[in-house]
Formats: C-alpha cells, structure tokens, sequence
C-alpha cells in the first residue's frame, strides 16, 4: 500500500510539474500557500503557479483528522480569476476580487479510511480505494496587497457527489455539512 502511495504522489507531482512547464513564460509566478478547512483538510501547505493573472494551479501537501488520529492527502486545483475587481483609491496595494472559481483533486494517501468522517458504515471494506480520489468545484473572493504578492482567500467547496446527494433527498438541508464546505488560505507570490 506504502508503494501506491508513493506512485500516486510521484504522479500527481510529475502532472503539476509538466502543466507548469508547458505554460511557463517570464511573467509566470511561483508562490506558497497555506490553508485551512474546507475538503483540503485540517490544514495543507503546497506550491502555486500563476501564469497569467487569472489562471492559477496548486499543489498541496495536507492533512485531516478522524477522531484522535490525522491522515494525510495531497490536493491539486486549478483557478481562474474573474476580471472583477476593486482597487481601493486611498491604498493602490490593496484590491479586492470578488469571484474566483475552480476545480480541485483530492488524493487521501490513507487506503483505509476517506478524507471525511461518515454517518454510518461503508457497505464493504473497499469502499474508501474507491473514494480515496475526489473531485469538486470551489469558489472563493479574496484581498490581495503588497504589489498582489500577497492573498488572502475565503473558499467555498462543494463535493462531487453533493449536488447528486441533495438532489436525492429532497434538497434535505441536513445533508449540506457533508458535501458544501469553507476555509482560509493564505498564500504569497515570489
């Protein structure tokens, strides 16, 4: 299982590697991210590339919590930026976007378990190799400054079953906390 994990790792690191070479141009800007909630677990810490000022990828390096013990996932997204913005007239460092959207991947390097405490139990024991790989959408607004070196972002990030999940229960809004999630993150451009 050890060895899976590693593939995995290697893998998704080679695919973040070769997107960011293909698009790599003087105007590119590396960057570091750390955030906090949302289905990136407790907390993550991981790289960012931004090739132009609105499309952006990320790799990250997390961790989350069932009961007592933490497991470990990497996360993979993408960003685009939408053109709207507001840069403040009295500090010109300091603007607000007001809506980023995206993708993300999520890879939980623990077999045994899912990234996300349950309800009730899995109906068989290969249950979490199945969802041990997860994808969804993610929204945030943010304030950038100093020379938009430096963000800060509040996320929102649906599930890729939660929409299906609702709509299957009668939009029962009890369900939301499992699939609909948000969080911080902080990240810094080179």
């Amino acid at each position: 299982m050890a060895k899976l994990q590693a593939v995995t790792a290697i893998l998704l690191i080679s695919l973040w590697v070769t997107a960011f070479g293909s698009v790599a141009e003087a105007r590119d800007k590396w960057g570091a991210e750390l955030s906090y909630g949302g289905y990136l677990g407790d907390c993550s810490i991981g790289a960012l590339r931004e090739w132009n000022e609105r499309h952006s990828l990320h790799l990250s390096f997390g961790y989350y919590s069932i009961e007592s013990t933490r497991y470990t996932q990497l996360n993979f997204g993408y960003n685009y930026q939408t053109p709207w913005y507001h840069r403040f007239e009295s500090n010109n460092d300091l603007s607000w976007h007001f809506f980023t959207v995206g993708g993300y991947l999520l890879r939980s390097l623990d077999n045994t378990h899912y990234f996300r405490a349950s309800p009730g139990k899995y109906p068989t024991a290969g249950y979490y190799d199945e969802t041990a790989l997860r994808f969804g959408l993610r929204m945030a607004t943010s304030v950038r400054f100093w020379d938009d070196k430096a963000q800060i972002s509040y996320f929102m990030m649906v599930l890729d079953n939660g929409l299906i999940a609702s709509y299957n229960n009668q939009h029962e809004r009890s369900l939301i906390a499992y699939f609909i999630s948000h969080g911080l993150a902080v990240s810094y451009r080179f």
